[in-house]
């Protein structure tokens, strides 16, 4: 992705063209995984940390 930024989403047989970027901010990481229906609410201050600092993330522009 860092070479070529460039990715297509096919859903539903179209296909969209786009631009990647990787996701680096933590702020943006931990309020994405605290605040998603599917959260473990018994996620513990430490696995939280980790999933943000070791979780990849990136964000498309269509």
């Amino acid at each position: 992705m860092k070479a070529d930024p460039r990715v297509v989403v096919e859903a539903g047989g179209i296909r969209v063209a786009g631009k990647a970027r990787e996701v680096t901010d933590r702020g943006f990481k931990r309020r994405f995984f605290e605040d998603a229906p599917w959260a473990e609410a018994r996620w513990s201050q430490a696995g939280l940390d980790r999933l943000v600092a070791e979780s990849p993330m990136i964000e498309v522009e269509f």
